[in-house]
């Protein structure tokens, strides 16, 4: 049977993850205009990144620092963390997106997608 390049993209497996998450974008021209989201809530994590329901529209590559808590994972603690928006899914009747978010800093993204 013939792959094609859609069958292997997913390095990581998603694990189903429901928390809240702060976001705050650390763009420079971005930290006064988009503020932050304090109403965004994870579905799901891999090693590689995180889909977030989020109550506010991000460009892409905006970097962002993440925090997260999850005490029904058993993960004690705050985990904070960098991550750049890799895409974005408006959903405006929900007043409401979905964020793809790449762990790591805006230019490990470019390299991967150049």
């Amino acid at each position: 049977m013939q792959t094609t390049g859609f069958d292997n993209r997913r390095q990581h497996p998603r694990a189903p993850l429901g928390c809240e998450v702060q976001l705050q974008p650390i763009n420079s021209q971005l930290a006064g205009t988009a503020g932050c989201s304090y109403d965004s809530v994870s579905c799901d994590i891999s090693a590689g990144g995180m889909r977030i329901w989020s109550d506010r529209p991000y460009p892409t590559k905006t970097r962002l620092l993440l925090a997260f808590e999850c005490d029904a994972q058993g993960w004690s603690g705050v985990t904070s963390c960098v991550g750049s928006v890799v895409w974005i899914d408006p959903h405006p009747a929900e007043g409401r997106c979905l964020l793809g978010i790449k762990f790591g800093d805006a230019e490990d993204v470019d390299k991967e997608t150049a």
